[in-house]
């Protein structure tokens, strides 16, 4: 779409040697994002990647567990304990569209 960014990743993480950050942290000014929604695929390889590496320059995770999605259930499932007991927090699509439009975003609880 017009005016939208584009990321070009070169790793599962797709913070590791892109513009990621510096786009987020300029876009709105900043320190104003500081919290990183994540959908896509591999559940358990580029999804938790990026989700660990954005917690780890803390950003504030939020892991959409019905909107990722992998080869293998299990795998998609010990990812979404993983980031639940230690990176963020796991929505589904429409709990997230929920507090998005109620302009409840700065109450989706998250781990700190």
């Amino acid at each position: 779409m017009p005016g939208e960014h584009i990321i070009v990743k070169h790793r599962y993480d797709a913070f590791y040697n892109t513009n990621l950050e510096l786009l987020l942290n300029n876009v709105r000014g900043l320190g104003v994002v500081d919290t990183v929604i994540i959908t896509g695929t591999l559940t358990n390889v580029c999804c938790e990647s990026t989700a660990r590496s954005a917690f780890m320059r803390d950003y504030k995770v939020v892991f959409v567990s019905d909107a990722n999605g992998t080869f293998d259930e299990a795998a998609h499932q010990a990812t979404l304990n993983n980031i639940r007991r230690f990176f963020g927090r796991v929505l589904t699509t429409q709990e997230l569209i929920t507090a998005l439009n109620e302009g409840e975003e700065d109450k989706i609880p998250y781990v700190r």
